[in-house]
């Protein structure tokens, strides 16, 4: 039998099987799904097919033989918990926070602190990250609706069945 990657196994799994998320946050611009809505939604998906989550802000060098720097891409790493199997996905961040930013009151020309602008740009890419992986919707609409009509890919019936989870 041909050895699958199970964390790439559950990524797909979930994918295929996502439901609108709501957007429970507002901004000036308008109605958008937060981050929190966005972890959310995943937490039960990721608890039933035995994922877990971290981010790292890095330099590119995530195997640990060099610290972080303020270098600039989200490393994203899914582990499938029982087998230790492991999916890692790298974002670029939009914009690199000078090094001696925080703690020192350097701001922006609209008065934001530095590390404040480096935090929003860090979650809006966590947040888009997951949402274009996960081909998550976002919508207006009580994402409650959506539970109660059948649709293809259905999550979670059967999922350790459809994923060869199961298997010896």
């Amino acid at each position: 039998m041909e050895n699958k990657n199970k964390a790439e196994q559950a990524i797909a799994i979930i994918a295929a099987s996502m439901i609108p998320v709501g957007k429970n946050s507002k901004s000036p611009n308008g109605r958008y799904a937060s981050f929190e809505d966005v972890i959310e939604a995943l937490r039960q998906p990721f608890a039933d097919t035995g994922i877990s989550l971290s981010f790292l802000v890095c330099n590119g060098d995530i195997q640990g033989d060099q610290p972080p720097s303020l270098d600039h891409e989200l490393v994203l790493r899914f582990t499938h918990r029982e087998s230790g199997d492991a999916a890692i996905f790298k974002y670029p961040l939009p914009w690199r926070l000078p090094e001696k930013a925080c703690g020192t009151g350097l701001k922006d020309s609209s008065g934001t602190a530095a590390c404040q602008d480096y935090g929003k740009a860090l979650t809006y890419t966590k947040r888009y990250a997951l949402v274009m992986l996960f081909c998550m919707v976002t919508t207006e609409r009580d994402p409650d609706e959506y539970e109660a009509q059948p649709r293809r890919g259905v999550y979670p019936p059967n999922h350790e069945e459809a994923s060869g989870f199961n298997e010896e």
